[in-house]
C-alpha cells in the first residue's frame, strides 16, 4: 500500500512567536525592517524540521491519500503474499476468515487533531453522480469509522470498509488543539530558534553546524 499526502492549509500561526525569536537571537525590538525576514526564517525553520522529523510542529489541514496495491504475482507461482494483507483477503475470500477484523490506516504527520472527512474511489474512472462525464470522483465514506488521536501516528478505525482502489483522508494535525491536545516539546521549540537564527546570521546558505545536525540527528531517534 503506498501513500502520498499533502498540506492543504498551512498554519495561521507559527509555533515560535516573532517576539521570541528576536528574544533569542537578540535581534534589537526596535527595529522592524527585519521582521518580514524573521518570520519568514521562522516559517522556513519549522518547515524544514518538520521533513526532518515527520510531525506537523504546527496546526495544518492536510489531505493524504492511499492507493490499495494489487497483490504480488510471480511468472510460474502466481499470487505471492509477503505478508497478511486484509485486504487481499477480503476481495480473494470475499470474507476474513478468521471473524471480525480491524481495518485501520495510519495518517502521516502526527499528532492528530481532528479527522474532517473520509472517501474512496473504486477506480480513476468513477464519475460524479450530478455529472456523468466527470471522471475521478470522491465517494464520501459514510460508514463508521474511529479516529485514535492518542496514538502516533494517528490512526483511523474501520470494522466494515469496502474493498476499494483509493481511500482520501482530510484532517488537521499538529500541536496544541484538538481531540488530544499535545505540547510542543521544548528541545523542538528550541531548534526552531536555533536553525532560524543561524539562517539570520548566515544568508549565503551556508550548511549548518555539526551541533545543530547531531541535534536534528538525535531528535529524529527520539520523537
Amino acid at each position: 500500500m503506498s501513500t502520498k499526502f499533502k498540506v492543504i492549509t498551512e498554519p495561521t500561526s507559527e509555533p515560535v512567536s516573532l517576539t521570541e525569536f528576536k528574544q533569542y537571537a537578540r535581534i534589537d525590538f526596535t527595529n522592524s525592517d527585519n521582521d518580514a525576514v524573521c518570520s519568514a526564517l521562522l516559517q522556513s525553520s519549522r518547515k524544514y524540521l518538520e521533513g526532518l522529523l515527520g510531525r506537523a510542529l504546527a496546526t495544518q489541514t492536510i489531505l493524504a491519500e492511499y492507493i490499495i496495491d494489487a497483490p504480488q504475482v510471480g511468472p510460474l507461482s502466481g499470487s505471492i503474499d509477503t505478508e497478511p494483507n486484509w485486504y487481499h483477503y477480503l476481495q480473494e475470500l470475499g470474507a476474513n476468515p478468521f471473524g471480525i477484523a480491524m481495518f485501520y490506516f495510519d495518517l502521516p504527520m502526527p499528532p492528530l487533531q481532528s479527522v474532517t472527512s473520509v472517501s474512496y474511489q473504486y477506480t480513476v474512472f468513477d464519475t460524479d453522480p450530478n455529472n456523468p462525464s466527470s471522471y475521478g470522483y470522491w465517494t464520501p465514506f459514510t460508514g463508521v469509522y474511529v479516529p485514535d488521536y492518542t496514538r502516533e501516528p494517528g490512526r483511523i478505525w474501520f470494522q466494515d470498509p469496502p474493498t476499494v482502489y483509493r481511500w482520501q483522508f482530510e484532517y488537521v494535525a499538529g500541536y496544541g488543539a484538538g481531540n488530544a491536545p499535545a505540547v510542543l516539546p521544548y528541545n523542538i521549540r528550541q531548534l526552531i530558534k536555533e536553525v532560524a537564527a543561524f539562517w539570520y546570521d548566515n544568508r549565503e546558505g551556508d550548511p549548518l553546524p555539526k551541533g545543530i545536525q547531531q541535534k536534528l540527528i538525535d531528535m529524529q531517534w527520539s520523537v
